[in-house]
C-alpha cells in the first residue's frame, strides 16, 4: 500500500469536476451508496497470516453485526501496520438488485473506499465526493484508519461547492455526537485502474488537484470487495489463472519470436529467405490474436449501482443494542417508524427488558413498545419492538436540489 498524502491542503473556490463512473470503472468494480453500509474500526495483533487476519476481521464483524453473517455483503480496508482496519457492512438483501448484476469478475465496493487511503496529521472530519454521494470521515486519531464514515446521496452537479457544503452542514447537524473539527477541503474520486496482476490503483484529488493514490494487491482487493465469499473466490481463482495464462503466453509468445529468429536464420542459411518471412509475418499474426483473446478475458459488463435508502433509524437503535440481542427482521414505515423482530437466546427478559429500557432513554423516540412474543422451550426469546422516531433528516437532501 502506498501511504496517503497529509490532509493539509485547503479547498478552493473552483474545484476539479470528478470524471463520470462509467468512464474510469467501466468492466472493473461498482460503487455501492455508502449510506447503505455500517462501518467500525477494529485491532488485533500485529503480524497475522492472511487467513488469521481474515478470520479475526469476521469472529470481530460477527460479534458486533446485529444479523447473521450469511446476511450481510462485508468488505473490510487494513491499515499498513496490520494492526486495526475499517469493517463495513450492509444486508445483503439490500444490495442484491445490483449484486446480481455483476459481471463475474467485477468487483463492488462502497463509495466512501477509494478516500480510506487518506490520513491526517491531527483528528478532524473530511469530506469527500463520490459518485453523487457527500462522505464524512471521522478521524479520532492522527495517522490511523478513520474510526467511522457517514454518507448521504444528492443529486446535481458534484462540482457546486455552495450546494456540497450546504449538505454538509445538514449531515453534520444530524450526527451531534461528532464534536471533532470539520477539515475545510473537499476530496473527490478520480480514477480507478487494474494491472495484469489483478492490482487496483485507486486514486483521489484534493481541492488543490493535488493526487493521493491507495494501492492495492490481488488479496486486499478480494478483501475489501462486499460480493459473496464463494463469489470472490472463484474470481480471484479465474484472475490468478488468467495471469498465469498470461504469463503462459508472454512465454510462448518469446519462444516463438525466437524460434523464428532462428527460422530466419536457417533461411538465411538454405536461401529460402523470401519464404521464411512470409512465415514468420503469418505467425506474428496468430501471436497478436493470442493476445487479443488475452485481453478479452479482461472485459467486464458495467452498469450504475442501484439507489438504496440511508439506515439512520436503525443504527440509532444498533447503537444501545445488548450483546446477546439479534435482529431477525427490520421493517420500516411511515417514513420514521420501525418494527423489529429478534431474539435472545440466554437470559432472555433481562436482555429484553435492559434494551427496552435503553430504547426509552433515547431522545430521538416519541413512543417504544417492547413485547416477548414467543419462547421457545425456556432457551429462546423471542420479541417485537415497535418505535416511532421524532423528526429526523436523516435524508432531506431533496431541499438542496
Amino acid at each position: 500500500m502506498v501511504a496517503a498524502e497529509t490532509l493539509m491542503a485547503p479547498m478552493t473556490q473552483t474545484e476539479p469536476q470528478a470524471p463520470q463512473l462509467s468512464e474510469k470503472v467501466e468492466r472493473i468494480a461498482r460503487f455501492l451508496p455508502g449510506e447503505a453500509f455500517y462501518t467500525e474500526r477494529i485491532t488485533f495483533p500485529a503480524g497475522m497470516t492472511t487467513a488469521e487476519l481474515d478470520t479475526a476481521i469476521e469472529t470481530q464483524l460477527e460479534a458486533i453485526a446485529p444479523f447473521a453473517l450469511e446476511h450481510l455483503s462485508f468488505g473490510a480496508w487494513v491499515n499498513g501496520e496490520g494492526d486495526s482496519a475499517l469493517v463495513y457492512a450492509a444486508q445483503r438483501e439490500s444490495l442484491e438488485p445490483t449484486l446480481d448484476e455483476l459481471a463475474q469478475d467485477e468487483a463492488a465496493y462502497p463509495s466512501f473506499f477509494p478516500f480510506l487511503g487518506l490520513s491526517v496529521e491531527k483528528p478532524c472530519v473530511v469530506t469527500a465526493v463520490c459518485d453523487q454521494q457527500l462522505i464524512l470521515l471521522v478521524f479520532d486519531q492522527a495517522g490511523k484508519l478513520p474510526q467511522e464514515v457517514h454518507c448521504v446521496r444528492f443529486e446535481g452537479e458534484t462540482d457546486d461547492i455552495a450546494r456540497v457544503e450546504r449538505l454538509r452542514a445538514d449531515l453534520f447537524r444530524d450526527l451531534p455526537w461528532l464534536d471533532l473539527p470539520l477539515h475545510p477541503g473537499i476530496y473527490r474520486w478520480k480514477d480507478l485502474q487494474r494491472n495484469w496482476k489483478n492490482q487496483l490503483s485507486w486514486a483521489c484529488i484534493d481541492g488543490d488537484g493535488a493526487e493521493v493514490r491507495l494501492e492495492l494487491n490481488a488479496v486486499q482487493a478480494a478483501r475489501a470487495d462486499v460480493r459473496d465469499p464463494l463469489v470472490k473466490q472463484r474470481a480471484y481463482q479465474g484472475a490468478r489463472w488468467n495471469q498465469w495464462l498470461w504469463m503462459t503466453t508472454a512465454g510462448s509468445c518469446i519462444g516463438l519470436l525466437l524460434a523464428l529468429a532462428l527460422l530466419g536464420l536457417n533461411a538465411l542459411w538454405s536461401g529460402t529467405l523470401e519464404a521464411k518471412l512470409q512465415t514468420l509475418a503469418e505467425r506474428q499474426q496468430r501471436v497478436e490474436v493470442i493476445e487479443g483473446k488475452e485481453r478479452n478475458l479482461q472485459v467486464f459488463e458495467s452498469g450504475s449501482a442501484a439507489r438504496l435508502q440511508p439506515l439512520a433509524m436503525l443504527d440509532v437503535v444498533n447503537r444501545v443494542r445488548p450483546d446477546g440481542i439479534f435482529f431477525s427482521e427490520v421493517r420500516a414505515y411511515d417514513g420514521n417508524h420501525l418494527q423489529i423482530d429478534g431474539l435472545a437466546e440466554e437470559n432472555g427478559t433481562a436482555l429484553i427488558n435492559q434494551f427496552r429500557d435503553a430504547l426509552n432513554e433515547l431522545n430521538r423516540l416519541e413512543s417504544v413498545t417492547v413485547e416477548i412474543t414467543r419462547i421457545n422451550q425456556g432457551v429462546a426469546y423471542f420479541f417485537r419492538a415497535n418505535l416511532s422516531f421524532d423528526e429526523m433528516e436523516v435524508a432531506a437532501v431533496g431541499e438542496h436540489q
